[in-house]
């Protein structure tokens, strides 16, 4: 009986040492949010490393400045990445599905064998970006620029869930629109 009780105190102190610690991570994120320089990208990806330890992966990133970030395996499934500046970093085999990703700047980022299934991407910047391998199923492309994105292809793009607006370089532009015209339609009025 009170090996029992010890067990579930235990417990109970475990649960909350893990909630105080994830609420630390997300404040340090928060503190550095905005802030233009190198010490506070390495605190920002420092803090979604160890929430990701925590298991963590819906991690507010609006508006964080990651330029240049080193996020390889990173897991930001759920995660807000609403005006986040990503530009160049390599987020290479990244968890992003079912992200909300307005206005976020991609443009350069390496994004090789990610998982973006289910995310919503709104006048979101890949230009330049690598595109190879990235599952799209799902993803909602709406006023996205895609031109000169290495390794995108025509069979990537088919499976996401929209594409309207979004602009490509003109052969795969032409293709897609031979192929899958559906695509270019809003949401809410495809079929």
């Amino acid at each position: 009986m009170e090996k029992e009780l010890i067990k579930e105190i235990m417990e109970e102190w475990e649960k909350r040492q893990r909630e105080h610690e994830i609420a630390r991570y997300k404040d340090e994120i928060e503190a550095f949010r905005s802030w233009h320089s190198e010490e506070a990208k390495c605190k920002i990806i420092s803090n979604i490393r160890s929430l990701n330890r925590l298991g963590v992966t819906g991690i507010d990133l609006l508006a964080c400045h990651l330029e240049n970030a080193r996020l390889e395996n990173i897991k930001l499934a759920g995660g807000n990445l609403f005006r986040a500046n990503l530009r160049n970093a390599k987020l290479i085999k990244a968890d992003l599905r079912r992200v909300c990703s307005s206005y976020a700047d991609l443009e350069g980022s390496c994004l090789h064998d990610s998982n973006l299934e289910g995310s919503d991407f709104l006048e979101t910047n890949f230009q330049k970006a690598d595109l190879r391998g990235v599952n799209m199923k799902g993803a909602i492309f709406m006023d996205t620029d895609f031109r000169e994105a290495e390794g995108l292809t025509v069979e990537q793009l088919s499976l996401a869930k929209t594409l309207f607006m979004s602009r490509f370089d003109p052969g795969l532009n032409g293709e897609l629109m031979k192929r899958y015209p559906g695509l270019f339609t809003h949401p809410d009025l495809q079929k």
